[in-house]
């Protein structure tokens, strides 16, 4: 299997791949670029819709070499981060309690120093081993950098004319125990509703809305709503899922320009998709959850869903517990 040291010196794209609860796979792309119409290719959709998705096609495949994973020390940067994220939470919850919007999904990036030793192969088998029912990955595509994460939530599988989605919102430290509170139920029922009035407005049939349950990732809980439902355009409809309230806020649009007016940063893949698209109508995209760009450092992004009965300090804690999918592996 070709390093991917190898592949970002020759200028290729390669992915590090595996569904949940599946083997891994390891595809190269030589001429990496766009999405292309037909073929099998890994696709790379930003948060911004507007940006161009890439692909990653499947050029070459191997089976990927298990490497030993060598833990190595390395102390998170102090940063001033809390107090700025703790003040743009209260600028939102204010703008929320003032306006139509319902609820918005501001984001942040942690910066921890990259290991001295750090390997792309020794990183997916961790993320691998340690999330086994996540969708796992490392990617690097000349257009967007070395990323890597490890997703618990579907945008949208489809196999032949079959599909299914899930809303995804709402988080806790899992425990055997956990009782959700109004505000948390609030939040996830937002998605629920959005992605309902997707599906309806993308012209899906035989939509079926499955009982809520808490769902574990590693050491997190979310709420958690199945879909299930037939669709005459797999990709289109997974464009107009794409953001969701879990990702972005309700409505859309004002959530959006909220978004980019109090975000220092560019989220770039982060809240966006990716995975597999096999054909037209077959596919296992995931939502770009718990995940990080590498370069000199590591930068992790991770966010929360604020609404009216948001409490900053507890947003700022669940991003540091949503920081800690990436940081243990690291």
């Amino acid at each position: 299997m070709i390093s991917f040291a190898d592949t970002i010196e020759q200028g290729f794209a390669q992915v590090l791949f595996k569904l949940p609860n599946q083997k891994a796979e390891v595809w190269l792309d030589d001429d990496p670029g766009l999405l292309k119409i037909e073929g099998e290719q890994f696709v790379i959709q930003p948060f911004e819709n507007s940006l161009p998705c890439l692909s990653i096609r499947k050029q070459k495949q191997w089976n990927p070499r298990s490497a030993s994973s060598e833990s190595s020390e390395s102390s998170v940067i102090a940063q001033d981060a809390e107090a700025n994220y703790l003040s743009t939470i209260t600028t939102v919850v204010k703008a929320i309690k003032a306006g139509d919007l319902q609820k918005c999904v501001i984001s942040r990036v942690k910066e921890v120093p990259k290991p001295t030793d750090f390997s792309a192969e020794n990183l997916f088998n961790g993320l691998a081993a340690t999330y086994p029912d996540a969708f796992c990955y490392v990617l690097y595509h000349p257009r967007a950098g070395l990323w890597a994460g490890a997703s618990p939530e579907v945008l949208l599988q489809s196999h032949r004319s079959s599909c299914t989605t899930m809303a995804l919102a709402a988080t806790r430290r899992y425990s055997s125990t956990i009782q959700w509170n109004d505000k948390e139920e609030d939040e996830h029922e937002m998605v629920v509703g959005y992605i309902m009035k997707a599906l309806r407005d993308s012209s899906c049939t035989n939509i079926t809305k499955e009982r809520r349950q808490t769902s574990r990732a590693g050491a997190l809980a979310h709420l958690r709503t199945p879909f299930t439902f037939e669709s005459p355009d797999p990709w289109l409809t997974a464009l107009k899922l794409h953001p969701t309230p879990a990702t972005c806020g309700l409505p859309k649009l004002p959530a959006l320009e909220l978004i980019n007016e109090l975000e220092p940063h560019d989220r770039e893949l982060y809240c966006g998709f990716v995975g597999p698209r096999w054909n037209k109508n077959s596919m296992d995209l995931f939502v770009n959850l718990r995940c990080m760009k590498i370069t000199d450092r590591c930068q992790l992004y991770v966010g929360g869903g604020i609404t009216a009965a948001s409490d900053p300090l507890s947003e700022w804690e669940e991003t540091e517990m949503k920081s800690q999918t990436m940081l243990r592996v690291l």
